[in-house]
C-alpha cells in the first residue's frame, strides 16, 4: 500500500497544478531550487498521486472517446481512418492480431 504524501508534497503538487505544471514556477513559489521540485516527482508516492488524479480527470473523456472512435470506424471518408479505429476498437477489447511465430536458428562449428 502507498504511503500518504508529506505536506511538502501535498504542497507541491497544490502549487504545480496552480502554475499549470511549470516547474520552474512552482519552485519559484515554494522558494526552492527547481532540483528540489524535480527530486519530489520522482518519489514513488507522488507518481502514484499523480495518476490516480490523471486517471480521475480523464476518467469524464472515455465515453466520448469510445463514441469517437465507434463513429469514425463506420463513417470516416478514408478508409485508413476506419481501419486504425476498428483496430483501436479490436485491441481496446482484448482482439489482436495473431502473433508471427519467430524461429531462431543456432549453427555451432565444433570444428573437424
Amino acid at each position: 500500500m502507498a504511503k500518504e504524501l508529506t505536506e511538502r508534497q501535498s504542497e507541491m503538487l497544490q502549487i504545480l497544478s496552480e502554475c499549470q505544471g511549470n516547474v520552474r514556477r512552482t519552485a519559484e513559489a515554494m522558494k526552492c531550487d527547481v532540483s528540489n521540485v524535480y527530486g519530489m516527482l520522482r518519489k514513488e508516492t507522488v507518481q502514484l498521486h499523480l495518476q490516480a488524479e490523471a486517471r480521475a480527470a480523464l476518467s469524464t473523456h472515455i465515453l466520448p472517446a469510445v463514441a469517437t472512435i465507434g463513429r469514425l470506424s463506420q463513417t470516416a471518408r478514408s478508409e485508413f481512418v476506419q481501419l486504425e479505429a476498428s483496430k483501436a476498437i479490436l485491441d481496446r477489447v482484448g482482439v489482436t492480431e495473431p502473433q508471427q511465430d519467430q524461429v531462431l536458428a543456432i549453427q555451432i562449428n565444433l570444428g573437424d
